[in-house]
């Protein structure tokens, strides 16, 4: 029996096909100029369809890049703007995945109610930032709908990042410390700490010899990192992280010991700060934060003169501070802002903070980028990076992983891939 061209949903798809790729071979010989933007822009579109984790790992790492290597970034930028752009619309088709959107409200708030002042202030360029953002929101959840939990991608973008940093070796303008392909020391300690523990989650999934050994090179090769940037919230970074990783390996001890040693540490703690002299091994350099102190104030000030809507300026001035970052998340939106943003923002990093030291608990390293995140955008301006939104979105949705409802795709390949997709439940298990 014979079928019409149209009558079965193969041959409708063929015939969009060849209309669609005849429509670019059109504009491509009618406007030559735009032949390469044209055809990088579909190869990214098909990308984020098939591959979503692979796309949002690009964009996160080369979001990165900055310096000598900011061209970089422009790839990155593109891969946010196009893969969300693609992942909404994907998000938007299945009725199973509308629910992610709800999940990722907040975020999707901030960022708006931000956009909407940098359109007041007449700030373009921000304004595709903020959307930019937005665009590693919609593909973190079309990822996580389409492939599970995008654990591998991540660790994999890891891998590349501290790679290139080792392989470009760039260092900062006095030649003293090292800044990779960021540009920035500053940055590049952001991006090896933030992307540390899901390489760290992949690596202890599963217990082997090699994986363990693995780890102990990762470590060793990421400190290194850190101290060649010679970046004090790189030690104090890993700080932060050694106590996580303690906690993480203590929560399989009995309730009564962990109890106890937090009881001893908190005492510890106490009698250290109320019985030791730190004056005089205190420099001024400590004292101000490496002169983030008068940033902070700058900040504040800046605040205080629109503390509802802010300035609509990502950068501060006050006094002798002139057209500088505020060196803090929260008060360089403070400043932009206002408290429709800064308060927001301050939600949001309580509800990552509170679902990474859950993770941490049920034995999950990945939660202690959450809580490193919450650490260094108090020391950091990293509230306009990919990266930074990624953390977001990805803690945001990481609490409805288990509730996903994903329903099968049509086909042998719809088949495969709900076999391939990982789902956290499973990873569980697994561990």
């Amino acid at each position: 029996m014979r079928h019409r061209i149209g009558s079965t949903p193969r041959s409708v798809l063929l015939v969009a096909a060849v209309g669609f790729l005849a429509v670019i071979l059109g504009v491509l010989l009618r406007f030559p100029g735009v032949a390469m933007p044209l055809v990088a822009a579909v190869a990214v579109a098909v990308a984020s369809v098939l591959r979503p984790d692979l796309v949002l790992s690009a964009a996160v790492v080369l979001g990165l890049a900055g310096g000598a290597y900011a061209s970089w970034s422009t790839v990155g930028y593109v891969l946010a703007t196009v893969g969300g752009a693609v992942s909404l619309l994907m998000v938007l088709s299945r009725k199973t995945w509308h629910h992610l959107i709800a999940v990722v409200l907040l975020p999707l708030i901030t960022l708006s109610l931000l956009a909407i002042r940098f359109v007041l202030a007449g700030d373009d360029y921000f304004l595709t930032v903020a959307m930019r953002c937005a665009g590693i929101v919609f593909l973190t959840i079309y990822a996580v709908a389409r492939r599970g939990d995008p654990l591998p991608a991540l660790a994999l973008a890891s891998v590349v990042f501290i790679g290139l940093t080792l392989i470009v070796g760039d260092t900062s303008a006095t030649g003293m410390r090292l800044s990779g392909f960021s540009g920035n020391p500053n940055r590049m300690v952001f991006g090896c700490l933030i992307l540390l523990p899901f390489l760290l989650a992949f690596l202890w999934r599963r217990k082997s010899v090699f994986r363990h050994t693995l780890t102990a090179v990762t470590l060793g090769v990421n400190g290194y990192v850190l101290f060649l940037s010679g970046s004090s919230q790189a030690l104090f970074g890993l700080v932060v992280l050694s106590l996580v990783v303690i906690a993480y390996l203590l929560s399989s001890t009995h309730p009564l010991a962990r109890m106890l040693l937090w009881i001893y540490t908190v005492v510890a703690l106490i009698l250290a700060l109320a019985t030791i002299d730190l004056e005089p091994y205190l420099s001024d350099d400590l004292i101000t934060l490496s002169g983030r102190t008068d940033l902070y104030s700058a900040a504040w000030d800046e605040f205080t003169r629109n503390p509802l809507f802010g300035t609509g300026m990502t950068s501060v001035s006050s006094g002798d501070v002139m057209d500088r970052s505020a060196h803090s998340s929260w008060l360089g939106l403070l400043a932009a802002g206002g408290l429709v943003v800064g308060i927001p923002w301050a939600m949001i990093l309580l509800r990552i903070c509170a679902t990474g030291l859950s993770m941490v608990s049920s034995r999950n390293i990945a939660g202690a980028a959450a809580v490193l995140f919450v650490v260094e955008q108090l020391v950091q301006s990293v509230e306009y990076t990919q990266l930074a939104w990624f953390v977001v979105a990805y803690f945001f949705v990481h609490t409805k992983l288990q509730k996903i409802d994903t329903a099968p795709v049509r086909g042998v390949a719809g088949a495969a891939v709900q076999r391939r997709r990982p789902m956290l439940a499973s990873l569980s298990r697994r561990r």
